[in-house]
This record gives C-alpha cells, sequence and structure tokens, in this order.
C-alpha cells in the first residue's frame, strides 16, 4: 500500500510525497513544511505600443538587466 502526504511550498504550490508503506517512519504535515524564506516577487510584465512595428509587445522590465551573452562560468545552461 502507498502512503500519500500532500505538503505546501513556501510559494504555495502543493507537493504530494508517495511513499511505499514499509517506509520506516511516514511523513507528516508537520515534517514537510516548506520554512525557505522567499525574496520579494519581481515587477510584472508590461505591455508597451512599439511605434516602429506598430504593434503591441509585452515587455519583463524585471529582466532587462540581465547580460546578453555571459561568459562561459556565467551562462546558466
Amino acid at each position: 500500500m502507498t502512503s500519500i502526504t500532500s505538503t505546501n511550498l513556501a510559494d504555495g504550490r502543493e507537493l504530494i510525497y508517495f511513499d511505499d508503506a514499509d517506509v520506516p517512519k511516514p511523513r507528516t504535515a508537520e515534517t514537510t513544511t516548506d520554512l525557505r524564506p522567499l525574496p520579494e516577487r519581481g515587477e510584472p510584465g508590461e505591455v508597451r505600443f512599439d511605434a516602429l512595428t506598430d504593434e503591441w509587445v509585452a515587455v519583463a522590465a524585471h529582466r532587462q538587466t540581465r547580460t546578453h551573452l555571459p561568459p562561459a562560468d556565467q551562462c546558466p545552461i
């Protein structure tokens, strides 16, 4: 039989554990509480009118400070 334990992460997402019944110490909501401090959320995106293309475009203003082509040691991919 499977033991199912549901908990919420600090950002509000739900996390569900599926454990085998023979696990010596079953998980509880108290032992799976996510206590991580979260940083403040960034500003939401904006919709701006691009006069050159005569179109509305989505802009994520909080992401405009990223380096375009970072050096290999700083590249996240």
